[in-house]
């Protein structure tokens, strides 16, 4: 006779990529640091939570979003010992907001990092930094800076940066440029 222990469920907790979307914006929940082989995604309607018929898996795509909602997941294990996860909060607002960027340290070392911060924004983060292509100066996405706070890669000159912050059909918003000084090592 073999016997197995199935261990307990752990509901983890959801993370959106957006947290505060525009009216008719949606975002994407994952939940993270749960254990279990079943996840069903509830909302919240009238402060009781309910299913959302087909929202199966640790990844939930919300619909078109007009007010606030909470979500949350209920997640099992091997059919046993069903736990709720922490709940989420995903805002609605009329108005994104660009937010206050800043960058610490201000001047590197050649070849060191920076981190950069964003503070009082609303919506999705996308960092930008200034380049030259073909003797012309722009501004470019950085791959993956999609964060606060968001350390760059090691940088060889002087360099501007700011963050772009968007979601759903809202118009798009523009932190203020910050800049992150190279000084040559002694």
């Amino acid at each position: 006779v073999v016997i197995s222990i199935i261990p307990s469920a752990i509901g983890g907790i959801p993370v959106a990529d957006a947290p505060t979307v525009c009216i008719g914006g949606t975002t994407k929940i994952t939940l993270t640091q749960y254990t279990g082989d079943n996840i069903k995604w509830q909302r919240d309607s009238a402060s009781l939570f309910v299913d959302i018929p087909g929202a199966i898996g640790p990844v939930y795509s919300t619909p078109s979003l007009a007010i606030p909602v909470k979500y949350r997941a209920v997640v099992s294990n091997k059919g046993c010992h069903t736990v709720t996860s922490a709940e989420i909060s995903i805002l609605v607002t009329s108005q994104l907001e660009g937010g206050v960027a800043s960058v610490t340290p201000v001047t590197v070392c050649e070849n060191s990092s920076t981190t950069l911060y964003l503070k009082n924004y609303k919506g999705s983060i996308q960092w930008r930094k200034d380049t030259t292509i073909n003797g012309v100066n722009s501004f470019v996405n950085i791959p993956g800076a999609t964060s606060t706070p968001f350390v760059t890669s090691p940088l060889t000159r002087t360099t501007q940066f700011y963050a772009m912050v968007s979601s759903g059909n809202c118009p798009t918003v523009y932190s203020n440029f910050v800049q992150a000084y190279i000084t040559q090592k002694l």
